[in-house]
């Protein structure tokens, strides 16, 4: 009787600690509803196996953005060497080469945002094409002469002109998620493919009768690219932010071929060289400001953003080389400048 009498009193005490603990549990949270729209609305996570979206997310939209951006770039291009004035008695050169301005140029882009894993797709198109000019119209006074570099017409003849024009059309295809780093820190690492086209042609008239120098190279390439975007927020919506890219592109380079003339013959030579295949990498940086805000009830977002831009291309220069003849640096080519942009979201 007396382990029965225990018994009971044992499961008496065991059914009353459980029915405590049950009283004493935390109330279940309630489900969250639709996310607050805007950075500064938006809960910091509490657990997370993943680094929090930080993507913009209007209201009532279409996941839709565009952007336009104005570029006011320098191009820059090795190995275009128009010749050197020499002094013969002294030995002494100086050497000039092909001036480089800045040009106006623009890019157009779209993206979407996925609802999957706030993912973005965005495609961009970049047009830039500039025409940059160099003349000679006589020699300094310590000069004896000037050495061409593209051709020999046989004498100092002058006024010469010499005209480069670059023509780059380029597309960015990137897929990319933004996410919180740090409480004022977001990262979007991308990848994707970057393709284009871009051609030059270099003309040089030694006045009007005596020599006149062309050469021309076009090519297009195809290949992937990634990089990062990084976003360092400060208050009232203005950021710093920074982004850097690598591609590695298939090139093919094709109408290469140069044409000059031979001393006072009045003949000219010309050289034309098939079609090359090359690895090609290039670089993008991009540093500067941004500002940005929600506007209409959180239904649409806009920003604006000012900064320096880089991209350089290796080898690019085929016109030296075909008319070198020689297995030397073909020489880079690089567009440098203003980038000012303005995005639109709804």
């Amino acid at each position: 009787m007396k382990i029965f009498k225990y018994l009971f009193i044992f499961t008496i005490f065991l059914t009353t600690a459980l029915i405590a603990d049950h009283n004493n549990a935390c109330p279940a949270k309630p489900e969250c509803g639709c996310p607050p729209c805007g950075c500064a609305d938006l809960k910091t996570p509490t657990i997370s196996a993943y680094n929090f979206p930080a993507r913009v997310d209007v209201c009532g939209s279409y996941d839709f953005f565009v952007k336009g951006t104005y570029i006011y770039w320098q191009p820059y291009e090795e190995q275009m060497l128009i010749g050197y004035f020499e002094d013969v008695t002294n030995n002494d050169r100086e050497f000039l080469y092909m001036d480089f301005q800045h040009k106006s140029g623009f890019k157009v882009g779209a993206g979407y945002n996925f609802s999957y894993d706030d993912w973005t797709a965005y495609l961009e198109y970049t047009r830039f094409h500039a025409t940059n000019t160099t003349s000679i119209s006589a020699l300094p006074p310590w000069s004896d002469e000037f050495n061409w570099h593209w051709g020999a017409p046989g004498a100092d003849f002058f006024p010469s002109r010499e005209r480069l024009k670059i023509d780059l059309d380029m597309l960015d295809l990137e897929f990319s998620r933004w996410e919180y780093r740090g409480k004022c820190l977001i990262f979007n690492p991308f990848f994707g493919l970057k393709g284009g086209w871009l051609d030059q042609s270099f003309r040089q008239q030694i006045d009007t009768t005596n020599g006149l120098s062309t050469a021309q190279s076009d090519s297009r390439f195809i290949g992937l690219r990634t990089g990062l975007y990084s976003d360092w927020k400060l208050c009232y919506g203005f950021s710093f932010f920074g982004k850097n890219a690598l591609s590695l592109v298939c090139q093919k380079m094709y109408n290469i071929k140069s044409s000059f003339p031979n001393g006072s013959t009045q003949t000219y030579t010309r050289v034309m060289s098939t079609s090359q295949y090359n690895v090609t990498p290039i670089v993008e940086l991009i540093i500067g400001a941004k500002w940005q805000s929600y506007f209409y009830k959180n239904n649409y977002h806009f920003d604006v953003s000012a900064g320096y831009e880089l991209q350089y291309f290796w080898d690019q220069n085929y016109m030296w080389q075909n008319l070198t003849s020689e297995n030397d640096n073909s020489g880079s080519l690089n567009f440098q400048g203003l980038n000012i942009s303005a995005n639109f979201d709804f």
